[in-house]
């Protein structure tokens, strides 16, 4: 059962052992071979990586993070524009909405997480007026 994600980072993986990119990653190598699979041979449930996840093998195999994210099933967090448009977004919106994902280097950030980042850049923006 082999995921469009699996296929891709076999791929990645190329002559590279499952030890070599688990050393690199900071992942337990049978996790690494459970995404390449995609499924969890524990319980034989399909797998689907955190974003967090995903970054460590985008950095460590060099590879688009976006591509990795997309592979993944993660289009709607994304939101690119593809008109090529360069639209500034609001970020008080997406960290105050519990309806938005916030990524950070890749990694989902929780609700208490995204409430301590409005608190920090209200406190910054408050000493610049």
């Amino acid at each position: 059962m082999h995921s469009e994600l699996g296929i891709l980072l076999k791929k990645l993986r190329g002559k590279r052992t499952l030890r070599d990119v688990s050393e690199k990653t900071g992942l337990s190598h049978t996790y690494i071979r459970d995404l390449e699979l995609g499924i969890r041979r524990a319980t034989g449930k399909p797998i689907k990586p955190s974003a967090h996840v995903l970054k460590k093998l985008a950095d460590a195999y060099q590879y688009p993070f976006e591509d990795l994210m997309r592979a993944s099933g993660y289009e709607d967090l994304l939101q690119k524009n593809t008109n090529g448009d360069s639209n500034p977004c609001d970020i008080w919106q997406i960290l105050s909405s519990e309806n938005e994902t916030a990524l950070w280097k890749g990694r989902v950030l929780d609700e208490q997480q995204k409430k301590e980042i409005i608190s920090v850049v209200e406190y910054v923006l408050s000493r610049s007026i």
